[in-house]
């Protein structure tokens, strides 16, 4: 059967590579001043910005020390079984306002096919990534600031505003339950506290050292892949802030997710900028930080149950607690009932990290980098000693830590979640440095005994928990001595060990009540196919995230998907439900008409037209244009094929209807044709 398995998305930044976007400008450093004739970039210079980042003015010419300002994308690093850093070819940066872009590193400007407001560039990837700088903008002073810069593969030039997201990562991301945006937006140390100055949609960059990714961008990830969003409310945001932020979510996301909402991340920890606000709070109610902490996460709850009203059982508010440290939980807990006897807390949220922390000396939870580094000069580099500390101490050690931790938030009637966990191989303190360590701790993580680490934790996590929700930390990375987070290093990485194991738990593992991957056939009757269970309703939440191939016959068939990824493969007058999730749409021949597919969703869902096209009467070169025609039917759009490839006006005939779509809406990313 399938389980239920979150991720946290890393951080966007311009040495991702996780590669989000589109528009990979929304990845960009941020503008830094540089002297074209010294080569000086000046530091802590306030740059006129305006308020979406863009640069409205430049000094005057020898007016001062800086004269222009860079930004760069795409610094990103080799991975295994990678052969770009990122994808090659042709870009185009779009723009508005006047001045000049000057472009460097991997990218080259093809003058001859660049026009104002528009420039085209090749770019041949390597380490140094793409260098973009600003040498002028509003030349007349009339306020026409260069603004509004998008850096896309030509390819996508028509499909990025309604697709948004790189569909290799939206597929690498589509089969996780929850994607925790703690990291996306910026959460550690955040400056955010009045909804006026969030990030919005317009913002030049959504990094997290900016503001971080807009609400409504991720809530368009979790709506696109099905997944519960798992939001971080700022530790200074206001009670206005989070209310109209649970506003847009309430009225954004699909009424068949819930979100789980935590306050900041890790506010016992000192090491953040938010313990030491939670501390000062704390201290003006007469406390410490576990005061302010407990209150301001039961208000949290209560903003957003008040925001989503009759719906407030779909928001999931998670006290965030310390693995490991039950008297803290309990310490918590207790000042959450004194504050409010009536708690909106659903859930306490630990990390079980499996860890091997190192530091210069021997702590109680660390060992000496002395030690680590002689395994380094073991006859296997060290590896073997890593997996024996992994499975003789540290993953019993976590699975006791979560069979406590979950008998507790039973005593409190609450359910035990994850906030974060999977392996935590990383030097501290200085021991970071130790490029020994770190290269170890690469190929641990790279180890197909790391998969089988993984294999146990998961499956013990599932029993011990009673199947509550995990989110291991984190999805796209590129190791580096500060730690091998990812399930992958690369987007366009295939697999890994880690990848391998939580992609087969989510799929076949443990003793959830999601759907098992189906494949069902219609009989020679007019037959209703469903996967089975897409329609169990599981606590109020439809919860099948199955791979399903459905396949109806030649005659009248009724095929239900369900939530999930679907193939549905249709050879009669069909009527065809994709359900929640990025549905494929098969035709095998032009006798495969009549269908009405009744939810096709243009941002993610696609008609798969291959076997038809791949007749030899269609040969042409734009199969898009030279074969099909969309026509708006009412409120429906009926798709039409040239039935014999002449492309001629008289051999098109409906092949389907799609329900409630507007034609204008559909592309070429919509159809599979080759």
């Amino acid at each position: 059967m399938a389980n239920t398995l979150g991720v946290n998305l890393h951080g966007v930044s311009y040495w991702s590579s996780q590669l989000p976007f589109l528009d990979h400008f929304k990845t960009a450093s941020n503008w830094m001043p540089q002297n074209s004739k010294t080569g000086d970039k000046p530091q802590g210079i306030q740059l006129d910005l305006d308020e979406n980042g863009w640069v409205k003015s430049l000094p005057k010419s020898g007016s001062g020390n800086y004269d222009s300002v860079q930004t760069l994308v795409n610094l990103i690093s080799p991975a295994p079984g990678v052969k770009e850093n990122y994808p090659s070819g042709k870009y185009v940066v779009l723009y508005e306002g006047e001045g000049k872009l000057e472009y460097g590193s991997d990218a080259k400007l093809d003058t001859s096919a660049s026009k104002p407001g528009r420039d085209v560039i090749n770019v041949t990837p390597s380490s140094e990534g793409i260098s973009l700088s600003l040498t002028e903008t509003d030349p007349k002073g009339t306020g026409n600031y260069l603004r509004n810069i998008r850096l896309v593969p030509e390819a996508e030039e028509k499909n990025y505003q309604k697709q948004v997201f790189n569909p290799t990562f939206v597929e690498k991301t589509d089969n996780y339950s929850t994607l925790r945006f703690m990291d996306w937006m910026g959460t550690n140390n955040s400056k955010q506290s009045d909804w006026q100055n969030r990030p919005t949609v317009d913002s030049s960059t959504y990094t997290y050292f900016n503001k971080g990714v807009p609400v409504e961008v991720m809530v368009d990830l979790a709506n696109r892949t099905g997944a519960n969003p798992w939001f971080n409310m700022p530790h200074q945001a206001s009670d206005e802030y989070m209310a109209n932020f649970a506003k847009v979510v309430k009225e954004k996301l699909n009424p068949n997710l819930k979100v789980y909402v935590e306050y900041s991340n890790e506010v016992w920890n000192g090491a953040f900028g938010q313990h030491q606000w939670a501390q000062e709070q704390g201290q003006k109610l007469g406390g410490d930080w576990t005061d302010w902490h407990s209150r301001r996460t039961e208000q949290m709850g209560d903003i957003w149950d008040k925001a989503f009203g009759n719906d407030s059982d779909r928001v999931v508010t998670v006290l965030g607690a310390q693995n490991g440290n039950l008297q803290l939980t309990d310490q918590l807990m207790q000042k959450v009932k004194a504050y409010d006897p009536n708690s909106t807390v659903d859930a306490i949220g630990i990390a079980p990290y499996l860890g091997i922390f190192v530091t210069p000396n021997k702590q109680d939870w660390t060992l000496a980098e002395s030690e680590v580094e002689s395994w380094t000069k073991e006859p296997d580099g060290g590896l073997n000693k890593v997996f024996d500390y992994l499975n003789k101490t540290e993953l019993p050690k976590q699975l006791d830590n979560i069979s406590k931790h979950s008998e507790q938030a039973k005593k409190y009637g609450l359910d035990l979640v994850g906030y974060e966990g999977g392996q935590h191989l990383t030097g501290l303190n200085g021991s970071e440095n130790n490029q020994a360590i770190t290269d170890l701790f690469i190929e641990a993580n790279r180890d197909p005994r790391m998969g089988q680490v993984y294999k146990e934790y998961l499956e013990g996590w599932d029993k011990l928990s009673g199947d509550s929700e995990l989110v291991v930390y984190s999805d796209i990375v590129t190791p580096t001595k500060w730690g091998a987070w990812g399930a992958l290093e690369h987007v366009n990485q295939s697999t890994s060990p880690k990848w391998e194991v939580i992609q087969d738990f989510i799929n076949n593992g443990g003793n959830s009540q999601s759907a098992t991957p189906v494949t069902q056939t219609a009989s020679n009757g007019s037959d209703t196919l469903n996967n089975g269970q897409s329609q169990t309703e599981v606590k109020g939440y439809m919860h099948d995230r199955g791979v399903d191939i459905l396949m109806g016959s030649s005659n009248n068939d009724e095929l239900l998907g369900g939530k999930g990824q679907d193939a549905l493969n249709s050879l009669g007058e069909d009527e065809l439900t994709g359900g929640a999730g990025r549905d494929r749409f098969i035709y095998q021949d032009v006798q495969s008409q009549g269908d009405t597919i009744t939810d096709f969703d243009h941002n993610q869902d696609a008609i798969d037209l291959r076997q038809i096209m791949s007749d030899p009467a269609y040969s042409g070169s734009n199969k898009f244009s030279d074969y099909l025609d969309l026509q708006q039917v009412g409120s429906d759009t009926a798709v039409r094929l040239d039935i014999d490839g002449s492309q001629k006006s008289g051999g098109f005939e409906n092949l389907m209807m799609l329900s409630n779509v507007d034609a204008s809406s559909l592309s070429p990313s919509n159809f599979v044709l080759s």
